[in-house]
């Protein structure tokens, strides 16, 4: 097995979380940030070591009226919100066992002030006496180092889809203008915050980004060229073609060049994986995913994915188990099963003929040989007899 694929299956994550707006310099702070949601993060969350320390006491509020709760602190115990606190990534758990406050608690909060933020943010550094992350460089969510001289391919993740990544081969960095290491980050962003003339037909958006020494970046236009060529994965969300009523087949990569145009990249589709390969000397700052609608349906299909619907698990995240209803507008042999983040099949929920309705399965978190599964991002697929599928990601907590 190469070693890239010994490291894909090892199913370790790195990278940082989705981002909805354009991505900024990591020096910059924007205000700008509540449209397509990502967790009210900014990149001092990443990089806060100039930030003055603070230690503030109050009561914890919990917004859970958003997907990702927002967490506040009222420091005068008069129903306001005096700060806003910097979690990371929702998915996130510190070694040291400290948690997230729940509503009402009492909680002692030291962090990095950001004054600009309305209301005022602290990223959080330790939360009741215990560490939640370091005060000084990388987080343990951000990204990845590529070393110079490492000796095998490096794979950097985005966190929320590990089957997003990019591949640094070894001796892929030579020349003057690389420093011994770089920090990469791979992200997704809406395809409103792709720069250029962008169009309908993008229905998915990817950033990357190449840092050095806290938070410089390197990268003075839009394409950097590595001495080797490198390896890109894109993961594309199926039900997000069906929703726009884009025709698969005709699925093609762009890439914005540095004429701020963007071009078509020739790559390696696998509509049965979902996934979308190139490589390639030179990395661009932005990629899409780009599709064309449908313009005819294919009736020997006895069960096409508008005919059945797998409608999100609750609760989510969940802990210890959840519940997956789906609907099937006639009857159809199906399978329900829980994927990972690397793609292997840890749980067949159902398989076989089922009647026409709404049905639902519980998942109690276990795989196929009864183990608890471990915590993290995970993914239930509702697929028909002709490879139809639909697919709803889950977070298990533990």
């Amino acid at each position: 097995m190469s070693s890239l694929a010994k490291l894909l299956r090892s199913g370790v994550v790195f990278g940082i979380c989705v981002w909805s707006l354009m991505p900024f310099q990591v020096s910059q702070l924007t205000a700008q940030h509540h449209d397509h949601q990502h967790n009210n993060r900014n990149h001092l969350e990443d990089w806060p070591d100039s930030l003055a320390v603070v230690t503030v006491s109050g009561t914890a509020r919990v917004d859970s009226s958003v997907f990702h709760f927002r967490y506040l602190l009222d420091e005068n115990n008069d129903g306001s919100s005096d700060y806003q606190l910097g979690f990371g990534p929702f998915w996130y758990e510190p070694p040291s066992g400290a948690a997230r406050p729940s509503d009402g608690e009492a909680i002692t909060i030291k962090g990095g002030l950001v004054t600009q933020h309305i209301p005022p943010l602290i990223i959080v550094f330790e939360i009741n006496g215990l560490v939640w992350r370091d005060s000084t460089g990388a987080p343990p969510w951000s990204g990845r180092w590529v070393h110079r001289n490492a000796p095998d391919t490096t794979l950097v993740f985005c966190p929320t889809d590990s089957l997003d990544w990019i591949g640094y081969p070894p001796q892929s960095m030579h020349g003057m203008m690389f420093p011994d290491s770089i920090f990469c980050q791979f992200e997704e962003v809406h395809p409103d915050s792709l720069p250029g003339m962008i169009d309908s037909t993008m229905f998915e958006g990817y950033y990357s980004e190449i840092i050095r020494d806290h938070g410089r970046h390197m990268r003075g236009r839009m394409m950097m060229s590595f001495n080797r060529d490198i390896s890109i994965q894109f993961h594309y969300d199926e039900n997000e073609l069906h929703r726009r009523g884009f025709a698969e087949e005709s699925m093609h990569l762009m890439f914005f060049d540095d004429d701020q145009t963007w071009k078509t990249l020739a790559a390696t589709i696998n509509t049965g994986a979902n996934t979308v390969q190139v490589n390639a000397s030179s990395l661009s700052t932005y990629y899409a995913l780009s599709a064309s609608p449908v313009t005819s349906v294919d009736d020997s299909s006895p069960l096409a994915p508008a005919e059945f619907t797998l409608f999100p698990n609750f609760p989510n995240p969940f802990n210890p188990q959840t519940t997956i209803r789906y609907q099937l507008k006639q009857d159809a042999d199906i399978r329900l099963s829980i994927f990972d983040i690397t793609g292997r099949e840890v749980r067949l929920l159902f398989s076989g003929r089922q009647r026409a309705g709404d049905h639902s399965a519980i998942w109690d978190g276990a795989d196929n040989s009864g183990k608890i599964v471990a915590s993290g991002i995970y993914f239930v697929k509702l697929q028909d007899g002709k490879r139809n599928s639909l697919v709803q990601k889950m977070t298990m907590v533990k």
